[in-house]
């Protein structure tokens, strides 16, 4: 299911509403783009109901996903995808709430760095068939292309809660997460 409704005017195209949706969860988003001297400049607004997204970054066969609600405001502006990155400004939230990974294919990785990365998260990973997750917030601000948790990522499951704060500066590419 999919609505769109866009129009231009003096080089400037917007998006509202592009709402779509379906089994897995809705999304309704408003997009503009300008033009700015050799740029352009990016609004992305957006909320989403009932999301199925696996919790982790990793979908196996037999995984329940969880269902998440989501919120962004996005803007930015930029000649290059980096310097649009590099600008960017908002936040983004993602609230989840139940799911299923099963461990035996989460953990059947050939990286061996993610496979004990995994493993440390999740000491459970290898002495249990499967996780339930009990809830999931990722919550994120960015100021000039500098993202931080706000205040942290969290997740719950049937055998541990692990936290994490940090910081993503999209200028640098640095990376600094706890």
């Amino acid at each position: 299911n999919l609505a769109l409704v866009a129009e231009v005017r003096d080089g400037k195209l917007s998006i509202d509403p592009l709402t779509f949706g379906g089994l897995d969860g809705k999304i309704a988003a408003t997009v503009v783009l300008k033009p700015v001297a050799r740029s352009i400049d990016v609004q992305l607004a957006a909320t989403g109901q009932n999301l199925a997204l696996s919790p982790v970054p990793i979908n196996a066969v037999g995984d329940k996903p969880t269902r998440y609600t989501a919120s962004l405001d996005l803007h930015g502006s930029g000649a290059t995808l980096r310097e649009l990155a590099g600008s960017l400004n908002g936040h983004m939230q993602l609230v989840g709430r139940g799911g299923h990974i099963v461990n035996s294919r989460l953990l059947a990785t050939n990286n061996d760095f993610f496979r004990e990365l995994l493993k440390t998260i999740n000491p459970m990973a290898t002495r249990a068939a499967s996780t339930q997750v009990v809830c999931v917030a990722w919550l994120f601000s960015a100021a000039n292309g500098f993202v931080t948790t706000d205040p942290a990522l969290v997740m719950r499951t049937d055998a541990i809660d692990m936290i994490s704060h940090g910081s993503v500066d999209l200028n640098t590419e640095k990376i600094d997460f706890n």
